[in-house]
C-alpha cells in the first residue's frame, strides 16, 4: 500500500472538496482500504455514473446548517484518533500500522452522524 496523506488545514480541504468531480478522485488504495466497510461510499467509488448518482441523493445533508452541526463530533472523533496514534507513538517510539485505526474511526464518526 502506499502512503496516504491527511490534510488537517481546513481552507486546503474546503478546497479540494469543492473541487469539480474528478478533479481529486480517490486512489485504488483509498477504495480498497475503506471498500471493505463502506463499499458503497463515495470515499470508494470512482468518478463515475454511481458516483455521480450517490453524490446527488446525500447532497442533502452537505447542507452548511448539517455540517455545522456534524462538524464538532467529526472534530472529536478526529482529535481521539489523534490521541491514540500518540500513545502508540510514546509505546513504541517507532511507525506503526494505521489501517484498522482509520477503519475503525470512520465507522465510529460515520455512525455517530446519523444521530444529528
Amino acid at each position: 500500500m502506499n502512503s496516504i496523506v491527511v490534510i488537517t488545514d481546513v481552507a486546503t480541504t474546503h478546497q479540494i472538496l469543492s473541487s469539480p468531480i474528478g478533479t481529486f478522485d480517490r486512489s485504488a488504495d483509498i477504495r480498497k482500504s475503506f471498500g471493505q466497510i463502506i463499499p458503497s461510499a463515495l470515499l470508494t467509488l470512482p468518478t463515475n455514473d454511481t458516483y455521480k448518482h450517490h453524490r446527488r441523493i446525500i447532497g442533502t445533508a452537505m447542507t452548511s446548517k448539517y455540517i455545522s452541526r456534524a462538524t464538532p463530533k467529526a472534530y472529536e472523533s478526529a482529535k481521539e484518533l489523534v490521541g491514540l496514534w500518540r500513545t502508540k507513538m510514546d509505546r513504541t517510539e517507532r511507525a506503526f500500522e494505521a489501517e484498522g485505526d482509520l477503519q475503525a474511526a470512520t465507522m465510529v464518526s460515520t455512525s455517530s452522524q446519523l444521530w444529528i
